[in-house]
């Protein structure tokens, strides 16, 4: 039976406050237990730096709600509870053990599964992990450990060859990827929100300005929805929107982004957040900027949800081009809603919009991440295939 830890036996001479002290417990034979939100009870073993450990996990709860996107969390979870279950049915061990070899069988198992036999004795294939997904997982299961004191270094050999392998094993392997949304199939999209009975409406307000939003502040759909109606500031040049955390903004600085008011009209977000204001009873600082429909077809109040952005994005697209969905699907890839910031990037790209700027604009930290969306543009710059079939325009 687990008993209350006294304060005495606590492992680090700063103590915790008696609040703190009431989520932990030792187990009858020694074992520390620290109760967390993202990975469930940590069972930290008698080798652990439990000082650290409890420095840490004194600070989980802050850091599973700051410092993690909403997605993140998610996957880590899932991811460690994937990893607890095998060592639990496959290896009989505890997880928390700081094995590197025992991580790298994991990977291999992600890799490369075994058929799983159900009770009626048929067996059933699982699909191999994608290659983000093993990544996701190592970085889990690295988390959970530095949280219960425990070192397990990635670069170890039995780690980080293993997982070398799994990369280049699958070199050829394309994961799906978000089909970008470049600027006719965005103007298109715009049109299609005027049509049908939502002409004038709300869904069809809150829809565009939405689509320019998240295309011209080249957001993430988390970062989308979490904007207020404070957040977003006229200018004469456009409209200012505040970012109050971004993907990789550990320390929660935020984000000043302009977007530009286009030429065309149709693009102009300013007159789109007019349009959507005057439909909305309950506008102040701190309202959310997107908010659900109600049956009736007008603002709920309620604030919109991060999985609500790819079912309105891949919807308009249908409605709009739905030749553009077909040759997307056949690629392998989607319409979501990081296509609005995919498309936006590949379109300042191929307007010649300098890398760091770019990189600045979709608040990269690494310059390479940003390469990714510059692709195109680099393509056609180094073509010479014009010259090989004597295009006079070619250069």
């Amino acid at each position: 039976m687990p008993t209350a830890l006294p304060p005495t036996a606590l492992p680090s001479a700063a103590l915790p406050s008696t609040e703190e002290s009431a989520r932990w417990r030792v187990e009858a034979d020694g074992t520390l237990v620290f109760p967390t939100g993202l990975f469930g009870d940590l069972r930290v073993p008698q080798g652990a730096d439990r000082a650290e450990a409890e420095r840490l996990i004194a600070r989980a709860h802050v850091f599973a709600a700051q410092s993690l996107a909403n997605n993140t969390r998610r996957a880590y979870r899932v991811a460690w509870e994937r990893y607890t279950a095998w060592c639990a049915d496959v290896m009989n061990v505890a997880p928390l053990n700081g094995d590197p070899g025992l991580v790298g069988m994991h990977l291999t198992a992600l890799a490369d599964p075994q058929p799983v036999r159900r009770p009626d004795g048929t067996a059933i294939m699982p699909k191999p992990l994608a290659r983000k997904s093993i990544r996701v997982a190592l970085d889990a299961i690295a988390m959970a450990h530095r949280w219960a004191g425990l070192h397990l270094p990635k670069d170890h050999p039995s780690i980080a060859l293993v997982f070398d392998g799994i990369l280049r094993g699958r070199a050829g392997e394309e994961e799906r990827k978000a089909e970008p949304i470049k600027r006719d199939l965005l103007k298109a999209m715009i049109a299609a929100t005027r049509e049908g009975p939502a002409e004038g409406g709300a869904h069809g307000a809150r829809d565009r300005l939405l689509l320019l939003v998240g295309w011209g502040a080249a957001l993430r759909r988390s970062e989308l929805v979490a904007l207020d109606f404070g957040d977003c500031r006229e200018s004469p040049r456009g409209l200012l929107v505040t970012i109050g955390r971004a993907k990789g903004d550990q320390r929660g600085e935020g984000a000043l982004v302009g977007i530009e008011r286009a030429a065309d009209p149709d693009l102009d977000v300013l007159k789109a957040l007019s349009d959507w204001r005057l439909l909305r009873d309950d506008v102040d600082h701190h309202a959310p900027l997107f908010v659900s429909l109600r049956r009736n077809g007008m603002p709920s109040g309620q604030r919109l949800t991060d999985r609500s952005v790819p079912d309105i994005v891949a919807g308009l697209v249908r409605k709009a081009d739905p030749e553009a969905a077909r040759q997307a699907a056949l690629r392998g890839r989607s319409f979501s809603g990081h296509s609005l910031r995919a498309g936006f990037a590949t379109e300042a790209g191929n307007a010649g919009a300098d890398l760091h700027k770019v990189m600045k604009h979709l608040r990269h930290s690494k310059p390479e991440t940003t390469a990714a969306y510059l692709r195109e543009r680099d393509v056609w710059a180094t073509a010479i295939t014009g010259l090989a079939f004597g295009n006079p325009d070619a250069q």
